[in-house]
């Protein structure tokens, strides 16, 4: 077999495929498919002819031989034995191989053409379209891909159409480009947003951020309405409010009417904190605002401010001063027990306590009780002046003795000394010897020395001014006399 055979005589026998057969046409190279002209389909050689019943080879026969199954093209065998495919007679004539009409053919590449279908006819990949789009399973005037658009819509079917309907959510709106997108204009209030919950949901919603105090929250008025509202839990004081201040702002803010007391203030303590507290309202040396509850502060009296003797602080509504303790009470810190308090701020000794001397007490009367007048002992705070006198309770009701007394606080020392309820004085002398210093009491000096066993004295030894005088038994002298130099009168 020639290599390059074309036409008859290219076939080993005739004729190779007689007439009638039931077989297929044999291969057989055709223009140059077997270079080696060994009449054998070798690897990588391909054979486009087929024998004939003449037992030539040829690309094709009859036009029948030359179907590619494309229903576009028109395919027809030369007279040199080769196909062809006419690719653009038929362009945009219906493809009939599927349903009459339901399809063109469409020039698809470079010399293609194939069968694409109609607009509205159904269809699984754009391919498969005239229009290249296949869209909700049907051939689309549109690729139709967006949120709110379908191409199955009864009455347009094939035709891309928008359907607001498929656009769900309070604020939702089918957008020109076909797709859901969010209408603004749909939500109210101050604080209201349009926000997105899925490619076709779009609701309103509160935008927290739109209120821009530090008490307020966005509070939903309706299913599209949504206000800055006070949020009074946030505020976390005892005498704050949340407060308005414009439409989408609330502050927590000083409310003065929730403190109580007569000087209570709202204080600041953070920028959602404010606190009752003590304020300056009291008046007065000793006076200090003091807290009586969480939200009650009252003006009262401090005691410690006042530091005078028999000093207490006084309160008068809103006002505290220092003042004198009332008579006969004490003080603590200045004025205890036995002492009270006197008069404008005096500490001292009541009448009738014992006493050793005036200062100690309130009425400056420290008084004899005996003629012996110790102190400590026979001395009483008194409310008159005894001079040269005692009595009981200090009562100046006796005259001291006529020897040589004294009045510790009013007369005394010696040389003054009493005599006749009076208090008198002059240079005493000195007792001479021994003669009248036999015990008792020489010049107030208590001296247990010689006791006279005569019951008498030896007066005429005393100088002039003085006498021995003759008392009574002692502790020094239980049987006998005591002689004792006094002063005479």
């Amino acid at each position: 077999m020639d290599a390059s055979c074309v036409g008859v005589g290219c076939c080993l026998y005739s004729p190779t495929w007689p007439a009638g057969s039931a077989s297929s046409q044999p291969q057989c190279p055709f223009a140059g498919q077997d270079p080696n002209g060994n009449g054998i389909l070798d690897a990588g050689e391909t054979w486009g002819g087929v024998c004939d019943h003449a037992g030539a080879c040829s690309a094709c026969g009859t036009s029948l031989e030359c179907a590619d199954t494309n229903p576009c093209t028109i395919d027809t065998c030369n007279a040199l034995g080769s196909c062809e495919h006419d690719a653009t007679s038929r362009a945009g004539l219906a493809c009939t191989e599927t349903i009459t009409n339901d399809a063109l053919c469409t020039v698809i590449g470079a010399g293609q053409i194939a069968c694409q279908l109609k607009n509205g006819a159904v269809c699984a990949t754009d391919q498969e379209c005239v229009s290249s789009h296949c869209a909700n399973g049907l051939c689309c005037d549109t690729a139709c891909a967006g949120t709110c658009q379908r191409c199955d819509s009864a009455g347009s079917a094939g035709t891309c159409a928008s359907i607001p309907a498929l656009c769900t959510g309070t604020c939702a709106a089918c957008a020109a480009s076909g797709s859901c997108e969010a209408a603004v204009a749909g939500c109210s209030g101050t604080c209201g947003v349009c926000s997105q919950v899925s490619a076709t949901d779009f609701s309103c919603a509160a935008s927290a951020g739109s209120c821009t105090g530090n008490c307020d929250v966005c509070s939903q008025a309706s299913a599209t309405a949504f206000n800055c509202a006070a949020s009074a839990g946030l505020c976390t004081g005892n005498c704050d409010t949340c407060s308005q201040v414009s439409a989408t702002r609330f502050d927590c803010a000083a409310t003065a009417g929730m403190c109580t007391g007569n000087c209570g203030v709202c204080g600041l303590v953070s920028a959602t904190q404010f606190d009752c507290a003590g304020g300056a309202g009291c008046t007065g040396n000793c006076s200090v605002c003091g807290q009586v509850s969480a939200t009650q502060f009252a003006c009262a009296a401090n005691d410690a401010a006042c530091t005078g003797t028999c000093q207490v602080c006084s309160l008068a509504g809103a006002d505290a001063s220092c003042a004198y303790v009332t008579p006969g009470l004490t003080d603590p810190g200045t004025c205890t027990a036995p002492q009270q308090c006197g008069t404008s701020g005096a500490c001292g000794l009541a009448d009738g306590t014992l006493c050793s001397s005036n200062a100690e007490c309130l009425s400056a009367n420290c008084e004899c009780t005996t003629a012996s007048c110790e102190a400590g002992v026979n001395r009483v705070c008194a409310a008159s002046n005894c001079v040269c006198k005692y009595g009981a309770a200090g009562a100046c009701t006796t005259n001291m003795p006529n020897t040589g007394y004294v009045d510790p606080e009013d007369c005394g020392p010696l040389p003054a000394h009493c005599y006749n309820g009076a208090c008198t004085g002059s240079t005493p002398g000195t007792c001479a010897g021994n003669n009248c210093q036999l015990g008792g009491t020489f010049f107030g000096v208590s001296s247990c020395g010689f006791v006279s066993v005569t019951n008498g004295c030896n007066t005429g030894w005393a100088p002039s001014g003085l006498a021995c005088i003759q008392t009574g038994p002692s502790s020094c002298a239980p049987t006998g006399w005591i002689c004792t130099c006094a002063y005479a009168p």
